[in-house]
């Protein structure tokens, strides 16, 4: 569609050798080039400005390219080619309801037949975009059941050495308790675009973990983000503004406040380059010591592999919590983490997949009760089969071993989780 409604060249503006005969001979990049060198000196000519716009168009700015062809048509308001490729340029640029008024008043003007049903065939896409624009809503619910050796993430020692204070021996509340679960969840996404490049997008999940008999520790969450996305060639940018609320045991434990980006790109077709980051604040209404400022950052890269199919990802991430109290500074810590997953789409309804992570994390302080400064080295590994009976339809099954080493033994434990789930997604 590119070339539907490219007209002869003008030559009055250069010689053949120069952006005219570059766009002849196909070399759109070096007109564009050569086209943007001599705009500061240029631009405002109209046969020059065409040219510009061409080479824009042709070279996939077409962004530029309105500017150009809205210079001509200021001052040559009878020069319907322009006119003509304004509409384009706005088309090509995903401005459809602007370029639909541009190419009306082409065919206003009577133009010749062949012109006629080239703008036809841009309108009747315009009508098909547009319909392709509208609001998009998605969503999931998902019920899962499964058992936790170690639902409150705790030690498994029976006795804790305190400095100063000697050794004591814990109860049955301070050690790892194990628990079957449910897990009830859900999600909501809408994703409203304005241009075939600019949407706003809203993600509400909830998230509810129910303990048959430790409901001391069931958990709860409710996430809110929203912001504005842009779509551009081979990836995207999302600016997502976030609001999380996280319940433990019926009653708030933490609230997140938070900016960020979400960057990707796709370096080929089989390569896809991720950066995101995330600035917020953390708050504990029952313990303001630990409140905090979270600065977040990181790295991820996707690469798929044909024969067989498998996709593996890895990512790499850096943290910091800053906690606003003094008294609560051993709380404050930084840490860096690394993920590594893989996926293999064994047969048209079967992918076994798994993933690694790894956090190391230290400190901001001495702990003031155990007189030194903590350091946990965090490694999990998850094991799971997914099978896809029907587009809506997902069932898995997975198996997840934590260990967590601390030079305090009370953040010391391990866990085993197994579950199976099944989730129903529509839109």
């Amino acid at each position: 569609m590119n070339s539907l409604l490219l007209l002869c060249l003008p030559v009055g503006a250069a010689e053949p050798d120069g952006i005219a005969g570059l766009l002849r001979n196909g070399d759109a990049e070096g007109a564009w080039e050569q086209a943007r060198a001599l705009a500061p000196a240029r631009a405002g000519e109209p046969e020059f400005d065409m040219l510009y716009g061409l080479a824009a168009v042709r070279s996939g700015h077409p962004e530029h390219a309105v500017f150009a062809f809205e210079r001509v048509v200021a001052l040559e308001p009878r020069n319907h080619r322009a006119r003509v490729e304004l509409a384009r340029a706005h088309y090509l640029a995903g401005n459809f309801t602007v370029a639909r008024t541009e190419f009306e008043r082409v065919l206003a003007i009577d133009p010749p037949q062949r012109v006629r049903e080239n703008v036809r065939t841009f309108l009747d896409a315009i009508e098909r975009r547009e319909g392709s624009l509208s609001t998009r809503i998605t969503g999931y619910l998902e019920l899962r059941a499964g058992a936790d050796s170690n639902v409150n993430s705790a030690t498994s020692d029976d006795t804790l050495e305190i400095p100063a204070l000697g050794t004591f021996t814990l109860n049955g509340a301070s050690l790892d308790r194990s628990d079957e679960f449910v897990e009830k969840n859900a999600g909501l996404s809408v994703l409203h675009p304005f241009t075939r490049r600019h949407a706003l997008f809203a993600e509400l999940t909830y998230k509810d973990r129910e303990n048959l008999e430790t409901q001391a520790y069931d958990l709860r969450s409710v996430t809110l983000s929203a912001g504005p996305m842009v779509a551009f060639a081979g990836g995207r940018l999302r600016l997502p503004l976030n609001y999380q609320f996280l319940y433990l045991d019926n009653s708030k434990y933490r609230r997140l406040g938070s900016v960020g980006f979400d960057w990707s790109r796709d370096l080929d077709r089989n390569d896809q380059l991720q950066l995101f980051g995330q600035y917020g604040s953390l708050r504990y209404p029952d313990n303001a010591a630990r409140n905090a400022r979270l600065a977040l950052g990181g790295a991820g890269w996707t690469h798929r592999f044909h024969q067989p199919d498998v996709q593996v990802s890895t990512s790499a991430y850096f943290g910091d919590e800053d906690t606003r109290d003094s008294i609560g500074e051993h709380n404050g810590k930084q840490y860096l983490g690394l993920r590594l997953g893989s996926q293999w789409r064994l047969a048209p309804h079967h992918t076994p997949y798994f993933s690694l992570a790894a956090q190391w994390s230290e400190h901001a302080a001495t702990d003031p009760v155990f007189a030194r400064t903590r350091r946990d080295d965090f490694a999990e590994a998850r094991l799971g089969w997914a099978w896809t009976p029907a587009d809506a339809w997902l069932w898995r099954v997975e198996l997840a071993y934590t260990r967590n080493d601390s030079n305090i033994s009370l953040y010391q434990y391990t866990r085993k989780q197994a579950f199976a789930g099944v989730t129903w997604r529509f839109e």
